[in-house]
């Protein structure tokens, strides 16, 4: 598992909480704390980890999943207890280069309006964790 400080460990513990509210309950939730072997300090080193047999399990985004596919089985959070990741993206008012605004303008504008923003806004963000365990 990822340590709470890094982007995949705050929305793995997010996941953990909310299937511990509606499905597990708190004793549950308790438990798979009480068996983390590992806090990685990267998602990568999570799924690095699980690869060469040194835990049995942790979350990953589905981007490194689908990567290893071959690698690795994975179990879908269910969409009511997923954690979505969102980032702010904004123009500063204090820049003091007309050219940097325009340019941040503009690079806001083309995010706002590209297709990951549309996946982010539908769920389907590549930024979703996902479960994940070595296949034998």
């Amino acid at each position: 598992m990822a340590a709470y400080s890094v982007p995949i460990g705050t929305v793995s513990y997010g996941a953990l909480s909310n299937l511990a509210k509606s499905t597990y309950g708190q004793d549950w939730n308790t438990s798979v704390f009480k068996n983390v072997v590992t806090y990685e300090t990267s998602e990568p080193g999570v799924a690095t980890k699980v690869a060469l047999g040194e835990v049995d399990a942790g979350f990953v985004y589905e981007s490194t999943a689908a990567a290893g596919k071959d690698t690795y089985a994975t179990i879908n959070i269910p969409k009511k207890d997923n954690v979505l990741q969102t980032y702010q993206i904004g123009v500063m008012k204090q820049s003091t280069s007309k050219g940097r605004q325009r340019i941040s303008r503009t690079s806001c504008s083309r995010v706002r309006a590209s297709r990951s923003s549309r996946i982010t806004v539908s769920g389907r963000s590549p930024k979703s964790p996902i479960f994940l365990q070595f296949r034998n």
